[in-house]
């Protein structure tokens, strides 16, 4: 029996000794995969906090392992060059709006200075505001080009009366609203004041009532706001259920009738995901379409 007793102890000092050396060996593993892969993960961390446009220390740091700081100086190569790309394109894309501009300017002037004169014909008033409409056309393309590519706003956020905004937005469109006899409605009182980005706002209802009074030939169109959510509702021809899911795809055109180029909602989507807004479309096929726009 003493025998058979030591046997056991034996056995479970045994157990005992394997399960204390696994949970050592565990605990070691664990404490020294931790150090060595720290200043992995703290490169890792640096390089998910990057932007490539901003100037911020180099990622290759004093006192790094030989094979980190490899990795890090590839890193801070590869960013090199991102930023000098960027810089490229964004001259680029500064130099051609400009060169573009000035001539659009031109032609916006002259057209006019054309309209002004009383002893031009009716029929010469017709092609000089066509040429009038085309140049505001290429003005607002150009626009949308550049805010795709570039892909920033202008400005930061600032105190924005809604009510104010919608009618600078559909300024540019009274004369087409006044032809087609449509009814424009503004439900929006004059305590809706926003701390928003203004341009960004600008360009979004500009769009938005662009596309209501192009897609709408009677009825009214209707811009409304209640408990953060800015809705521009049309009495128009709405949109087919197949064109639905691809309504903010860039460069689509479900209708090739009417002028553009399927950018608006494009650049709507765009902004609104820039400035964390949910735009939600909710529509039915010639009874009209409703764009809604809530704002966090």
């Amino acid at each position: 029996g003493l025998h058979e007793q030591r046997v056991r102890e034996f056995k479970f000092l045994i157990l005992l000794s394997l399960i204390v050396a696994a949970a050592v060996a565990l605990a070691l593993g664990y404490l020294l995969s931790g150090l060595l892969v720290k200043q992995v993960t703290d490169l890792a961390a640096r390089v998910n906090s990057l932007a490539p446009e901003t100037t911020q220390d180099a990622l290759a740091q004093p006192g790094q392992d030989e094979e980190v700081a490899q990795l890090a100086r590839a890193l801070d190569d590869y960013r090199a060059r991102i930023a000098r790309m960027i810089q490229r394109e964004q001259e680029f894309t500064a130099n051609a709006s400009h060169e573009l501009r000035t001539p659009l300017t031109a032609i916006k002037t002259g057209c006019e200075l054309l309209a002004a004169d009383p002893g031009l014909s009716d029929k010469a008033q017709s092609r000089v505001a066509a040429i009038g409409r085309a140049g505001e056309r290429m003005t607002e393309q150009l626009q949308a080009l550049l805010f795709l590519t570039r892909e920033q706003g202008v400005g930061g956020s600032e105190p924005v009366a809604l009510a104010e905004s919608v009618h600078d937005a559909a300024e540019p469109y009274r004369g087409e609203i006044t032809r087609k006899g449509l009814q424009f409605e503004i439900e929006i009182g004059g305590d809706a004041i926003l701390d928003l980005n203004r341009q960004a706002l600008h360009l979004v209802l500009a769009n938005l009532i662009k596309n209501a009074v192009r897609y709408t030939e009677r009825g009214s169109i209707r811009v409304s706001y209640a408990a953060r959510r800015l809705t521009v509702a049309d009495s128009g021809v709405g949109i087919a259920a197949d064109h639905l899911p691809h309504v903010f795809e860039r460069f689509y055109r479900g209708d090739p009738g009417p002028d553009g180029i399927g950018l608006g909602l494009a650049i709507v989507k765009r902004i609104c995901e820039r400035f964390n807004w949910k735009i939600d479309v909710r529509t039915r096929l010639e009874h009209g379409s409703e764009f809604s726009i809530t704002f966090p």
